[in-house]
């Protein structure tokens, strides 16, 4: 289980073949959250989580599908001082600049 999922480092977080489900993002707060869903083994369930961009200066949502259509994260990976990336079975690149993020189930 995920006791300390909010100090977990970005590239550690359970989102291999985790399905994104939706992405939004609120102007006037700089505030992007991405919504999915990830199967537990140790649960047996499906799981939901929100994945949260806190001072979001930057923001790049590919949808290109070079590897073909998939909704599922391929790894994720954070490059100091401010960028995350989320790569997709797709081949996309989803590429955010932020201060900090949470992950909540």
């Amino acid at each position: 289980m995920l006791k300390d999922e909010h100090h977990m480092k970005f590239e550690d977080l359970p989102l291999h073949d985790a399905t994104i489900t939706s992405i939004s993002y609120l102007w006037e707060v700089k505030a992007l959250s991405v919504n999915g869903n990830f199967f537990s083994k140790e649960q047996s369930k499906i799981i939901e989580f929100t994945l949260s961009f806190n001072l979001v200066t930057g923001l790049s949502i590919p949808h290109n599908e070079e590897w073909g259509p998939s909704s599922s994260i391929n790894g994720t990976g954070f490059k100091a001082p401010l960028e995350y990336y989320i790569e997709m079975q797709s081949g996309d690149v989803v590429t955010v600049e932020a201060v900090d993020f949470n992950f909540n189930l």
